[in-house]
């Protein structure tokens, strides 16, 4: 009996960025300027050093040798540190469909968002500030739809670049939603800012979402999740 072929795959690793350097307290969202703090260093550098070692025993898919970048600095700089514990090239590729969800709630205090329980896709939150209007801001929806198309496409194109058949994985970092979209996605579960509301866990700081992605039809075949 002739046994299926399997398709080809890449892994991609999405790395949320490591804890930012906030003292002003306040949900940064795209402001610039928001880099890492030393924990946040600390904790990069303890992610690279997994990914390097530990890839192929606890997400089941080989070591990354390419990494790609929200184009955030706090993101660029949890990538920089990454790559020097992987011993690749520094030189990071900056990928938009990785960017921080677009907010009108970025520079209201951590003490507000807690108040709405971080419910930032509420209508009635948004109508609360006068941003009820979707041109000012993106839907979860929208930011699931994006970091998706996004993920997939750095799938195809580093397997379009590899020139020996060698299985790969790329590591891409990304922020906290994006991150929570793409692990309903990779479970199974349909992204939307419902959905969102009712999950029990969120990513955290240099968490891990390892997603195998199938080239033909940009469907996770599989997804692991590291938490620390």
């Amino acid at each position: 009996m002739a046994t299926r072929k399997e398709s080809p795959a890449v892994w991609v690793y999405v790395v949320r960025h490591g804890e930012v350097e906030n003292p002003r307290q306040v949900f940064y969202g795209r402001l610039p300027g928001f880099g890492i703090s030393k924990k946040g260093k600390e904790q990069a550098a303890i992610v690279g050093q997994f990914l390097k070692e530990r890839s192929e025993a606890e997400l089941k898919g080989p070591r990354p040798m390419l990494l790609v970048s929200s184009p955030m600095q706090r993101a660029q700089e949890t990538a920089k540190i990454v790559c020097e514990k992987l011993g690749i090239s520094t030189k990071i590729k900056t990928e938009e469909g990785m960017n921080e969800v677009k907010s009108p709630f970025q520079g209201k205090s951590l003490e507000y968002m807690s108040g709405i329980k971080w419910e930032l896709y509420d209508p009635k939150n948004l109508t609360a500030i006068g941003a009820y209007d979707e041109k000012n801001y993106e839907t979860f929806e929208a930011c699931a739809e994006r970091v998706v198309k996004a993920v997939v496409a750095i799938a195809r194109k580093a397997s379009s670049e590899n020139k020996d058949g060698t299985p790969i994985s790329v590591v891409a970092t990304s922020h906290g939603d994006c991150c929570q979209a793409l692990r309903m996605w990779g479970s199974g579960t349909v992204p939307t800012a419902a959905a969102r509301s009712k999950e029990r866990s969120y990513p955290g700081y240099c968490s891990i979402t390892a997603l195998k992605i199938e080239l033909e039809s940009g469907s996770c075949l599989s997804m692991h999740t590291k938490d620390w």
